[in-house]
């Protein structure tokens, strides 16, 4: 955390320094001779040398790297595994990642989140955060290559990297964690941090896992109590039989933790609860600052009274972009010692004329253009960010959408923001929580329309609230208001998902080979497979 707000003084020339570095290190991979890395001194010699980049034209590239051993070719690093982007369509990504995105990564997630709820907990001089464990609901992934390396997700990479300190760190008894094939990983973590009272941190990557966890404690406390007085494993909790034998012979009964728990279930799941159950609870950290997540934020702020959340990290695959500086923020801090960046004004997109991370203007939101350690140079992974202000000379930024997820009919623009913002209004109309939500367009009786696919809680029909939910867009965005009333743009229309359609989704991808802890949630139906998919379970 000290390095982050350090390097927020000086941010373009650490950013900048970190550039030569990379060229420097790099200036004899095949990429490097290329473009003739040896001979770049300046930041205006490198973009003009150096052409940007997409995804595909790497692809060879990363090809000979992953299948076929072949080294020297993006980086001279020596890479030590395979981030797997889940991808919007098609085969997943391969993104090579090295020792030093390794050290980043660690350096900006546990250890920067304990500083931060450390900091936040003295200030207010409620108490002391007191050092102990904590639950890490990430499943462990043994996915390799063909020759051999992880082929998983960042986290996952780091954690086999330092997987030494986990006693230290992670509550569970086999100092390990757990593919899904070897034990239901929600119920490890449920079981194990209930019964451990000092349980100091509940982290996940985004918001979703952590709100499904506490969830399932609620949904399930009873069952987990009764386990953990009787120091048993339940029966109909999926357990490989190895491990069920492996736990069973370090699991103990704990018949007064487990009335503790009882005890404080029984009053309710209010927003103490979480408080109650763990005193010593001292942040949550999860990404849940995009519209993609934030509903399950929501979720997670009604049983977290006086826990500090930690809006985590932004970032993806191809390298970590930002991190909250303090807690109960979703403001994050552009990290200038982990990428080197460049910006594409998102309105005029133009990407002749890239920005420097000191050339932001506040409010305006710009592509991410990045040169990480891994072998990228000027890649383009078409996020969109908008800059909230600066931290000293630093940008504060959030993640606001990708590039081609807009709802644009006929020039409207709806942002994701947008239509979240709508969907939280109509929820309030309706008295019933959606669950899952998602949009495509539809050809309408004249013209488009927005077709809004929703998944509730109660199961209620909320397909009668079309003519609302127009007047709801009107509001949420002026735009869409012109537009609409210029007869351009269709009324939208509202269908009802089969329970349980995005949890479908999920593990279907999952199966076809994509992270669990990567694969995000649908908001737009943006290519055929989404499309076929969620059309057909319409009820």
């Amino acid at each position: 955390m000290y390095t982050m707000l350090k390097n927020a003084k000086r941010a373009r020339k650490v950013n900048d320094r970190l550039l030569l570095n990379i060229l420097k290190e790099n200036k004899n991979c095949e990429w490097g001779k290329k473009y003739d890395f040896a001979d770049i001194h300046t930041v205006e010699e490198f973009k003009k040398k150096v052409p940007i980049c997409t995804y595909e034209d790497i692809a060879p590239y990363i090809e000979r790297m992953y299948s076929e051993n072949e080294s020297n070719l993006l980086t001279s690093a020596k890479i030590i595994g395979y981030a797997t982007s889940s991808g919007s369509v098609g085969k997943p990504k391969h993104i090579p990642r090295t020792a030093g995105d390794v050290r980043i990564y660690t350096k900006y997630t546990v250890t920067r989140f304990l500083a931060l709820a450390s900091k936040a907990l003295k200030k207010s001089g409620s108490r002391r955060m007191k050092p102990a464990r904590g639950v890490c609901l990430l499943t462990r992934y043994d996915n390799v290559t063909p020759f051999g390396l992880p082929a998983t997700n960042v986290a996952d990479i780091a954690a086999k990297k330092y997987f030494f300190i986990y006693p230290y760190i992670l509550i569970l008894p086999l100092k390990k964690q757990f593919t899904s094939e070897e034990i239901d990983m929600k119920y490890a973590c449920a079981r194990y941090a209930l019964e451990e009272v000092d349980c100091t941190y509940i982290f996940y990557v985004f918001a979703k896992g952590v709100a499904e966890y506490i969830e399932y404690i609620r949904d399930n406390w009873q069952m987990l109590a009764d386990d953990i007085e009787n120091g048993t494993l339940n029966e109909n909790v999926h357990i490989r039989d190895d491990i069920r034998g492996k736990l069973e012979r370090v699991t103990k009964p704990n018949p007064m933790r487990a009335a503790k728990i009882r005890e404080e279930c029984e009053k309710g799941f209010d927003e103490t609860i979480l408080s109650r159950l763990w005193p010593n609870l001292s942040v949550i950290s999860a990404i849940g600052t995009s519209v993609t997540f934030e509903g399950f934020t929501k979720i997670i702020q009604r049983y977290t009274k006086g826990v500090p959340i930690d809006y985590s990290i932004y970032g993806a695959s191809e390298g970590l972009i930002a991190a909250a500086y303090e807690v109960d923020n979703p403001g994050q801090l552009l990290l200038a010692d982990s990428c080197y960046y460049e910006f594409i004004d998102a309105e005029t997109d133009d990407a002749a004329h890239t920005l420097s991370l000191d050339e932001l203007e506040v409010g305006k939101e710009y592509e991410i253009v990045i040169t990480n350690r891994s072998g990228f140079y000027r890649y383009r992974f078409k996020d969109i960010i908008r800059v909230l202000g600066y931290y000293d000379n630093c940008p504060i930024i959030n993640f606001v959408y990708r590039r081609g997820q807009l709802l644009n009919v006929t020039g409207e623009k709806t942002t994701m923001e947008q239509m979240n913002a709508a969907i939280s209004i109509l929820e309030e109309i309706s008295g019933s929580h959606i669950k899952e939500w998602a949009v495509t367009l539809e050809k309408g009786k004249n013209q488009y329309c927005y077709g809004i696919l929703l998944e509730t809680a109660d199961g209620k029909d909320l397909s009668g609230y079309a003519e609302k939910f127009e007047e709801i867009l009107r509001e949420v965005n002026p735009q869409y208001r012109f537009y609409e009333g210029n007869n351009l743009i269709d009324p939208p229309v509202i269908w009802m998902q089969r329970p349980g359609t995005h949890q479908e989704w999920w593990e279907r991808k999952v199966a076809a080979g994509a992270s669990a802890d990567q694969v995000k949630p649908v908001k737009i139906l943006d290519n055929p497979e989404k499309e076929k998919f969620f059309r057909e379970r319409i009820i």
